[in-house]
């Protein structure tokens, strides 16, 4: 129908119709005023850019814009895109002038509803992007420039250099899907990064008793129970870190991870010494989380830089949060209890079906939590522990 003043007045939103309502205008090809729920009605256009994307811009509001101004306006639209541009395309871009604000949505929009490690995105990208190049324009980095960052950072830290330029590089194709930089813009690709050698550090016994020292000179009982609690559980650090009193249940000696790393919720049975530095560990009134902050409502932060300074202390300058469960993992192996068993504990994917995980016997995992458990407080307290070869216990098991 031809729009006029009184025919746009009486439209209105359909409740029980499509959530997107436009009545299109006979005057003006692909120009209308779209309906909203809420009684506003707006001019927009419709048009497919050069790639073939339909695409759909807002003019401004009905009582705002007059039907004659909208129309003029969307005439003027049509004609810059005969020409090849794509004015929602450029409007997105304006919405993210610099990288700055590039990393900001990219956080906002991807990072935190995806991601359970968004926080050390966030904190990556401030550190090594926003600090070095936050004021620029995104799609003025250079190949040369994601390369020049990451020979820096791995002065000092390879991996930490590798994990940066993977962040850029999807922090580059989230933007392209946004319209934020144009499709196909991408600086990190092909970036030459360091080869990395696989881990294999895990705690000695004669090192837990340095460790546990360096743990009791932390002053913040949240965040020393934190360590402990990695220690003794094999779980992941982000996967700790968002633990809430719901989900521990300490008449049967469980933590519940209702959101972890491989997308299932996982089980942790806690041992003596786990169960116990929970029971003692102080609730605050309103805070769900079991790690509290000394900000009210909030969990503890930085635990990585807290870390640093604790294995320092501990003559243990090469070990990350991580090696934690690669720790479990060993003694467990060495004291003879099964690969399936330790994965189960470590909440790993097994190859074949993964019903045979629920054929396991509960209790075969909570011995070796428990058996575990014992040998690193024994180890703790200086007594002399033997993590025995592989193979020399399995007759025990």
């Amino acid at each position: 129908m031809r729009l006029t003043k009184k025919r746009i007045e009486g439209l209105d939103y359909d409740p029980d119709g499509p959530s997107q309502q436009i009545e299109w205008d006979d005057q003006v090809e692909n120009f209308g005023v779209r309906l909203y729920e809420s009684g506003t009605k707006s001019f927009v256009i419709r048009y497919r850019n050069e790639h073939g994307r339909r695409r759909y811009m807002t003019l401004g509001k009905f009582g705002t814009l007059t039907l004659q101004q909208a129309r003029k306006l969307a005439l003027d639209e049509f004609y810059e895109i005969r020409q090849g541009e794509d004015p929602v395309e450029e409007k997105r871009r304006a919405d993210a002038k610099t990288v700055e604000a590039m990393v900001e949505a990219f956080v906002e929009k991807h990072c935190k509803p995806r991601r359970n490690t968004w926080e050390t995105d966030e904190s990556r990208l401030h550190r090594h992007v926003v600090d070095r190049w936050g004021t620029r324009q995104p799609e003025s980095l250079t190949r040369r420039d994601i390369s020049e960052l990451h020979r820096d950072i791995g002065e000092d830290a390879q991996v930490e250099a590798n994990r940066v330029v993977e962040t850029i590089r999807t922090m580059f194709n989230f933007a392209q899907d946004e319209g934020i930089v144009e499709d196909g813009f991408n600086p990190a690709t092909k970036v030459n990064k360091f080869k990395e050698k696989s881990r294999d550090r895990w705690l000695r016994p004669h090192e837990i008793e340095p460790l546990s020292e360096a743990l009791d000179a932390v002053d913040n009982i949240f965040m020393r129970r934190y360590y402990w609690l990695l220690l003794l559980t094999a779980t992941r650090r982000n996967e700790m870190l968002e633990a809430r009193w719901e989900h521990v249940d300490l008449q049967r000696r469980e933590l519940f991870l209702p959101d972890t790393k491989n997308g299932t919720d996982h089980t942790v049975p806690l041992s003596d010494a786990a169960f116990q530095m929970l029971v003692d560990l102080p609730r605050q009134d309103g805070n769900p989380w079991v790690f509290c902050s000394h900000i009210e409502g909030q969990r503890i932060q930085e635990v990585n830089q807290r870390w640093r300074r604790v294995r320092a202390d501990a003559g243990l300058e090469d070990v990350v949060l991580h090696d934690f469960r690669r720790t479990a993992a060993s003694w467990l192996a060495q004291a003879g209890y099964s690969e399936l068993i330790i994965k189960k504990l470590l909440n790993h994917t097994v190859d074949g079906p993964t019903s045979i995980y629920a054929r396991m016997d509960p209790s075969a995992v909570r011995e070796a939590v428990n058996d575990y458990g014992r040998r690193v407080m024994a180890a703790a307290r200086g007594e002399e522990t033997e993590v025995v070869a592989i193979g020399q216990a399995r007759g025990e098991r």
